[in-house]
């Protein structure tokens, strides 16, 4: 939804986003998520497809961050149940988890956003 004046505040605050023309007044502006400072379309469009990225990254980012640690975790409970004692030490383990999270977030976190991906919906109940 997309608003600028005082009879606008109400929608903007029932819509699922929000947005406000930064030549609006500030009713509205308070009301909604996003503000726009250029009052340009095209801008709410770039917006949506960078949010759109950066909620696909976080996803992607958490899924990368889950495998590597039930791998590490899975790993070290087989290991020192059949051999007696832990494949990693833990400052191996420390080590392991911080360079994935420093590659994951470098790899997954700057990806741009695709044209062609069409926009998912996103309730506000999950």
């Amino acid at each position: 939804m997309t608003g600028e004046g005082i009879a606008d505040a109400d929608a903007l605050l029932a819509a699922d986003v929000g947005f406000c023309m930064g030549s609006g007044c500030d009713v509205a502006k308070d009301s909604s998520d996003l503000i726009v400072q250029d009052n340009d379309f095209e801008s709410i469009h770039r917006s949506m497809l960078w949010g759109q990225a950066t909620f696909n990254n976080v996803k992607k980012f958490a899924q990368f961050q889950l495998t590597v640690n039930i791998v590490i975790c899975v790993s070290t409970i087989i290991c020192g149940a059949t051999l007696g004692r832990a494949p990693f030490s833990v400052i191996q383990m420390l080590w392991a988890n911080l360079i994935m999270d420093i590659l994951g977030a470098i790899a997954l976190g700057t990806e741009k956003y695709q044209k062609d991906i069409p926009f998912q919906r996103v309730s506000r109940d999950q």
